[in-house]
């Protein structure tokens, strides 16, 4: 014991009550320490939960950045093809405009006669 005096067979009032404190002492932080574990718990427990809602979300931003970016695709992939149709109508025209002009003259002699 703490404070047991010399001689092991005489356990005195003091040796009594150093031990009930010492116990007591003990017992209070075992108390201490199972409830500072439960808030624990408890506390883990809310960050797991706001994790699982954040994964979540995530998870559903990532889905609506999905969708965004393959209507963005499918909207590129339009704006291609009407390019790619003007490309042809312009070169079309040009071709069209230059072979009026190399055969004008032929053109010409053969409407007016």
């Amino acid at each position: 014991m703490l404070g047991m005096s010399n001689n092991s067979d005489n356990f005195t009032q003091k040796d009594l009550m150093m031990y009930l404190l010492d116990t007591a002492q003990h017992a209070a932080t075992r108390e201490n320490l199972q409830t500072l574990e439960a808030n624990l718990n408890i506390r883990i427990d809310q960050v797991r939960d706001e994790l699982k809602e954040v994964r979540a979300e995530l998870k559903q931003d990532i889905a609506d950045v999905r969708g965004e970016v393959k209507d963005v695709r499918t909207e590129l992939k339009e704006v291609r093809n009407k390019m790619d149709r003007m490309t042809w109508a312009i070169c079309g025209t040009i071709i069209v405009a230059a072979v009026t002009v190399i055969f004008k003259d032929v053109l010409l002699s053969g409407l007016i006669s």
